[in-house]
């Protein structure tokens, strides 16, 4: 859909159409360290592909290991094969230094068209008590690509 109004609004509920889908995410909180596990499940048409059930789970991590600094690992994995990605790895680490926080992540995914590792190395601040600055560079890596991307998130707060 690509319209506010009229006959193709982002804003219908057609369950012939889009299926339904849920999603579900726990989290566990201990000594400044956070644990996740989630999963999702769709049933109905995925692109021209048959309508069934489709479903992933995850599960991610980022224990304390100071207290400033968090090892960050996260891990997914679709159920169905006929999906666009089959499984997600990932490690990283995010340091606070008083109102900065920066970040470096790498990770490696399976896709339906091949296989690709990404890194991300990230920094973000306060610039005031309503805006932040997040610089990144992302580096991905996969049969067609092999490119270096910068980019910056403005978050404003109000």
């Amino acid at each position: 859909y690509n319209r506010f109004f009229g006959d193709e609004t982002v804003f219908q509920l057609n369950l012939k159409d889009d299926g339904v889908f849920s999603i579900t995410e726990l989290e566990y909180k201990h000594n400044n360290s956070s644990y996740f596990l989630g999963g999702c499940a769709h049933y109905g048409q995925f692109d021209e592909r048959p309508e069934k059930m489709r479903g992933s789970v995850w599960g991610y991590a980022m224990q304390s290991v100071a207290s400033k600094v968090h090892l960050i690992g996260a891990y997914s994995h679709c159920f169905s094969n006929d999906v666009n990605c089959f499984d997600f790895v990932g490690l990283g680490a995010q340091m606070h230094l008083g109102k900065t926080e920066l970040g470096l992540f790498t990770d490696y995914a399976r896709f339906s068209c091949g296989e690709e590792f990404a890194t991300e190395l990230t920094c973000q601040f306060s610039c005031g008590e309503h805006c932040k600055l997040q610089p990144t560079m992302h580096y991905v890596l996969n049969d067609d690509v092999n490119r270096l991307i910068g980019l910056l998130r403005v978050m404003i707060s109000l």
